[in-house]
């Protein structure tokens, strides 16, 4: 099973508003239902991740709705600040910069007022330019002169391709072997001078992709590399699994199937999968997943090695009989750490069998590193070799 991290509320919403400046070219577009998002977010099996998805789809689809199925604060603030976003709620927030700016930024691209975009703070009050911000006003205009203002060619494509989006690939293409073949001196060895015009061309049709998910762009594309990647989006995107199977490279084919069944929570999807041992995506992964999510203890019994799925819904759901079920002593001893530790029950200590780690349950700062992953502080899998440090740690 792969170890899920976790990450610090402040580092987690952070970088949720990081995420947010980027989705700007999409601001507008509000064809996606809430209802469609949640069964998207629905398909993360983890609070964190599922309140994340919440997030940043409420905001670049400006659904107050979803806000309200944010538990944690003050990511629920924010969702509600930048999905009604005015002028009014942004100056209330000058001392936080980031919110500041990204409600500030959205307040210009929905009222499509280029000058808020030149009123951005940095945190000794100086004012600056976002150059993000004017290029979705400019994509969602059509205003080819700010592209030209700010140097953003990719600016100029997306506006170029909306207007005519039947041709436009081939126009691209048909531009960069002209700049290949007459602009770029033999010596000159530079990326923006080396014959790869399919990528070009490719890339052109990835953004198509994403307006009308369709394979047949897919088809089109010049790379067995481009179009696995390319069937594999469009099948998340549709929902698909039998457009998976157009995938020719197994490895990228058993991901897709992969992905779309922990999404629909399908394990008869999961059979269609190589055993374990026999493919890097393989059937016991993509189950374990599943059972995970559904804290269904049932689907982990016929797994090769039962016992990640065991200790990930015991630690789900703070069940200490299933502990009992691992096989592995330091798992188990693991487990029940893990169990003490959510439960802030030290009774759980005496269970463990390893004397390092009941040590560092039992002891006396125990209480104080509630809410801090306890594999951080004793190791995967903990051995001998670490005893003096983890003794100095905990004193």
């Amino acid at each position: 099973m792969k170890k899920r991290y976790y990450l610090k509320n402040v580092i987690f919403i952070f970088s949720l508003l990081l995420i947010a400046c980027s989705q700007n070219d999409d601001i507008l577009k509000t064809s996606v239902t809430s209802e469609e998002i949640i069964n998207y977010c629905h398909g993360f099996s983890d609070d964190t991740r599922r309140e994340g998805c919440y997030y940043n789809n409420a905001i670049q689809y400006f659904k107050e709705d979803l806000c309200l199925l944010i538990k944690s604060n003050p990511l629920s603030t924010y969702c509600k600040i930048l999905t009604k976003p005015t002028l009014e709620q942004c100056n209330l927030h000058n001392d936080k910069q980031n919110l500041f700016n990204e409600c500030l930024k959205r307040v210009a691209i929905l009222t499509k007022n280029v000058e808020l975009c030149r009123q951005m703070k940095v945190r000794t009050n100086e004012i600056y330019t976002d150059n993000n911000c004017l290029r979705s006003i400019a994509i969602h205009t059509g205003n080819l002169d700010i592209c030209e203002e700010i140097g953003d060619f990719g600016c100029t494509i997306d506006i170029l391709s909306d207007l005519n989006p039947d041709n436009f690939c081939n126009e691209f293409l048909k531009g960069e072997k002209y700049y290949i073949e007459n602009k770029c001196k033999p010596s000159d060895i530079s990326t923006s001078c080396t014959p790869g015009e399919f990528e070009f061309y490719d890339s052109c049709l990835k953004r198509k992709i994403w307006r009308n998910p369709d394979p047949k762009f897919c088809d089109m594309m010049k790379t067995e590399f481009n179009k696995n990647i390319c069937f594999g989006d469009v099948s998340s995107l549709k929902n698909d699994p039998n457009i998976c199977r157009k995938i020719l490279d197994s490895e990228h084919r058993d991901l897709c199937i992969e992905n779309i069944a922990e999404h629909n929570l399908d394990v008869s999807l999961c059979q269609k999968l190589p055993k374990k041992g026999e493919g890097f995506y393989h059937k016991d992964n993509c189950i374990e997943r599943i059972a995970i999510e559904l804290s269904d203890v049932n689907l982990c019994i016929d797994l090769i090695n039962p016992d990640d799925c065991f200790f990930e819904i015991s630690r789900k759901i703070l069940d200490d009989s299933l502990c009992e079920k691992i096989t592995l002593p330091k798992e188990k001893d693991r487990c029940y750490r893990w169990i003490a530790f959510y439960t802030e029950n030290i009774n759980y200590c005496q269970r463990i069998n390893d004397e390092d780690i009941k040590h560092i349950c039992n002891s006396d700062k125990f209480n104080g590193i509630i809410g801090v992953n306890p594999d951080s502080n004793i190791g995967f899998l903990p051995d001998h070799s670490q005893t003096p440090l983890l003794r100095l740690w905990y004193g």
